[in-house]
């Protein structure tokens, strides 16, 4: 959506692969990384994740982040932050 678009519009990103590279509808599944201004990587899905952005989609059984990205998302849970503010 538009945070999405706000943060990468204009800027260069990786894309790295997990075992699975695509989902039932034929989306491109892939790890976002974006080169930040100190030199090093910022995971995007995880980014995402920690401010509450999106979801973990747990319908795949070889997602080799799964950790790290759960672990963002229950920080976004417990801190109230985006999509977990607002009334459940």
């Amino acid at each position: 959506g538009e945070w999405l678009a706000d943060k990468l519009t204009g800027e260069t990103v990786t894309l790295r692969f997990d075992d699975t590279c695509f989902d039932a509808y034929d989306r491109t599944l892939a790890y976002v990384y974006l080169e930040t201004d100190d030199g090093e990587s910022e995971l995007v899905n995880g980014t995402s994740l920690r401010e509450g952005q999106s979801i973990v989609y747990e319908d795949f059984s070889d997602i080799k982040l799964i950790d790290v990205l759960r672990s963002e998302e229950d920080r976004a849970r417990a801190d109230g932050v985006g999509l977990w503010g607002e009334c459940q």
